[in-house]
């Protein structure tokens, strides 16, 4: 069984099983070690355009959005990266709002294995949350105070 034999039955078969299909396109960047804050402007638009693919890869399997990770850093262009992965998030997010999907950044560690650029540091702390429709806005809450208090221990440590 191949994998477009998959793909032309996954839909289809997650629909059926009753599951809800998320989507993590992490693979997608660090198996050929794309960074969607690269400096290098075509590095940038390869590591974006391959999420914009993941985004309709998601959407054709039935997922609500995508999540993603920021790429690697270094100090001495940190704030370059940083505007780099806003030009990144900023297309994914207007390319999936047209699908009525959503897109998350995720948080990874920031200076150890993967070392992306959205850690647990400031601007992660900064970032405002706000409910979607139809979300339990005590949910959100309870588990935004879960992790802001998790990235604080680890900033203390």
């Amino acid at each position: 069984m191949g994998k477009l034999l998959l793909l032309n039955y996954s839909p289809a078969l997650l629909e059926q099983s009753h599951m809800k299909v998320c989507y993590g396109a992490q693979p997608r960047l660090l198996g050929p070690k794309l960074n969607p804050n690269a400096i290098d402007e075509e590095e940038r638009k390869k590591a974006e355009a391959t999420l914009i693919d993941a985004i309709d890869e998601a959407e054709y399997l039935g997922a609500r959005g995508i999540a993603f990770l920021a790429g690697k850093w270094e100090e001495t262009t940190k704030e370059d990266a940083y505007a780099q992965l806003l030009k990144t998030t900023r297309a994914l997010c207007d390319y999936a709002a047209g699908k009525g999907m959503a897109v998350e950044l995720e948080v990874f560690d920031y200076d150890m294995d993967k070392a992306a650029l959205i850690g647990p540091a400031p601007y992660v702390l900064s970032m405002e949350v706000t409910p979607r429709p139809g979300e339990d806005e005590d949910a959100i809450v309870a588990n935004t105070k879960r992790v802001i208090r998790r990235a604080w221990a680890l900033l203390e440590d």
